[in-house]
This record gives C-alpha cells, sequence and structure tokens, in this order.
C-alpha cells in the first residue's frame, strides 16, 4: 500500500510541475501553411516557416500578449523576397494588443538581427487591418502598405533594415501614437501617392525620420481650418534628417516638435527647397515644445522599450 501511496504522490507531482512548465513557457504553434482561409485566431507562441497570406475574405485575429516568431529563412521561397518569410495580408487583420500585453512580431533567431524577415504586408485594399499595442522588429520593412488604410497606434517599430514603415500606392494609413525608433534607412518612407496621417508618434534615431518620394504627400499636422491633424508629433535626433522632402509636393509638418525650438537648428534637419529647388517646401510652423513630455506622458504613447542589441 506504501508504494502504491508513493506511486501516486509521484504522479501528482509529475502532473503539478508539467503544469507549471506548460504555463511557464507554454507550446509552440508551428505555422507551415502559406495561405490562411475563413476565420483564424493566433494566441500564445507562434512560429512561423515560411511565407503566409491572409486570404482576400479570410480574417486573422492575433490576441493580446501573442508573440510571432518568423523564422530566418523561408520554408516556402515565395514571395517579394524568397529567403525571407513574409506576412501578406490580403483579407482582414485584426492584432489588438494592450498596454501590458502586446503582441510581437519578432525574429525566431537566437541572436535576432535586422533583415531576419521581411515584415507585415498590407495589400488589402477596402478590408480593415488594425494594429495596437504591437512591437514589430528585425524586419527588412517593418510594414509594407500599399492602396490600403490600416490603423497602426501605440505600438512600436523598430530595428527593421531599411524602413519601419513603407506606405506607397495611395495609402492612406493612419499612424497615432507610436514610438518609430532605430531603424536601418528610414523611420517612414512615403511615396507613389501616398497620402500617410500622422500623429502623436515619436519618430527618432533613424538615418532618416520620413522620407517622402514622388507624389506622395504624407500629413504630419496641418494646423488650417477644418483639419483633423493636430501633429503632436516628435522628430528628433534621426542620425542625417529629420524630414526629407525628395517630391515637389508642400509637405505640411505643423504643430510638431523637433528636439529644439531654435528655427535654424530645426531646419538644418530638413532638406527641401531650400537645400534644392526642384523640392517642395516643409510647412513646419508652428513648433511645438519640449519632447520629453510625449516620453514621461501616462497616456497609451508610453510603450516599454529597450536597448538594441549589438548584434543589430
Amino acid at each position: 500500500m506504501k508504494f502504491f501511496n508513493k506511486i501516486e504522490h509521484f504522479n501528482r507531482v509529475y502532473i503539478l510541475v508539467v503544469a507549471v512548465i506548460h504555463i511557464l513557457f507554454g507550446q509552440t504553434t508551428i505555422i507551415k501553411s502559406p495561405l490562411i482561409k475563413g476565420q483564424v485566431r493566433w494566441s500564445g507562441n507562434i512560429k512561423v516557416l515560411g511565407d503566409v497570406t491572409v486570404a482576400r475574405g479570410a480574417r486573422l485575429i492575433i490576441d493580446p500578449g501573442t508573440v510571432i516568431k518568423f523564422a530566418t529563412q523561408d520554408l516556402h521561397k515565395s514571395g517579394t523576397d524568397p529567403t525571407r518569410c513574409e506576412l501578406i495580408v490580403k483579407g482582414t487583420l485584426f492584432a489588438r494588443g494592450q498596454i501590458d500585453k502586446k503582441i510581437i512580431f519578432t525574429s525566431a533567431a537566437k541572436q535576432p538581427k535586422m533583415h531576419d524577415w521581411y515584415g507585415i504586408k498590407i495589400l488589402n485594399f477596402d478590408q480593415p487591418a488594425q494594429f495596437e499595442y504591437v512591437v514589430v522588429e528585425y524586419a527588412y520593412n517593418g510594414f509594407d502598405i500599399k492602396k490600403c488604410n490600416p490603423l497602426i497606434r501605440y505600438s512600436q517599430i523598430r530595428y527593421n533594415y531599411n524602413a519601419g514603415l513603407r506606405i506607397a500606392v495611395r495609402s492612406r494609413a493612419k499612424l497615432i501614437g507610436n514610438i518609430i525608433q532605430d531603424n536601418g534607412y528610414s523611420g517612414v518612407i512615403c511615396e507613389t501617392a501616398a497620402e500617410p496621417v500622422l500623429t502623436d508618434n515619436v519618430i527618432t534615431k533613424n538615418q532618416i525620420g520620413v522620407i517622402v518620394f514622388g507624389t506622395a504627400k504624407p500629413n504630419l499636422g496641418d494646423l488650417s481650418s477644418g483639419s483633423v491633424n493636430q501633429g503632436r508629433n516628435g522628430l528628433f535626433e534621426n542620425y542625417e534628417f529629420d524630414l526629407y522632402n525628395h517630391s515637389s509636393n508642400l509637405i505640411k509638418a505643423e504643430g510638431n516638435s523637433w528636439g529644439t525650438e531654435e528655427k535654424e537648428q530645426i531646419m538644418a534637419h530638413i532638406f527641401d527647397r531650400q537645400d534644392s529647388p526642384q523640392y517642395g517646401l516643409v510647412d513646419f510652423n508652428p513648433i511645438i515644445g519640449n519632447i520629453c513630455l510625449l516620453y514621461t506622458s501616462p497616456s497609451p504613447r508610453d510603450l516599454s522599450t529597450s536597448r538594441m542589441p549589438s548584434s543589430a
């Protein structure tokens, strides 16, 4: 009888240990299929082995606290970059994290670095895409957005090789309350008639903060009568320029903070018609005060940050 009691005790302890391990570490769901149809929900730990496309008419819902890791090689050898994994959204995607349960899109490498995966491509035309309290890191472009108008807010977009966000082809994406930092070439690239609206974002420590090409016309703050964008972005400490206007358009960037209130210092970090006559001007007046207010505010913009790994 004592022997069986010991076995029963051992079994109980074993079940308890397994339960604790499951709670602490969870299980990882492996995604091999290249296509999502119908409605699919991702939760917990996800590892993506190759390109995944949310088909037109399909819906992907990602729960708060989910961590999605992308392999450093593309199992399917498809997409824009056949060597890197991509999440391609042609249908509907809702990734709504919480301030203490962020959704993380990252590399599966033990020592992650820029361009480990390709990024999130949003090509969903009239179908909705929303990202809230997410972290997107170590991709080529964190987001690559064309012909659609996603909402991205209260998120952190960092350590991406080319750009935090590339916005193109008539997209009117809304970027609200994000931190866009430490991206290799640019925090935000706007091109081919894109007209994104940027409000309350911090864009810092990129090679170029925001770069505008061709017929693009982002709205970084327009204080004229009837406008709905009050600006309040912080563009500062980008290594070459905070804003580079390589288009012929007048770019509105009113009501923002530039890390200084000295206009000459601000102009030194803006490239526009003042530097080359074939390009448009940047209207950055009026300016607002200390950017530190954006960091210390107890609002949803107060996202956690971490030091960039030396391998990046």
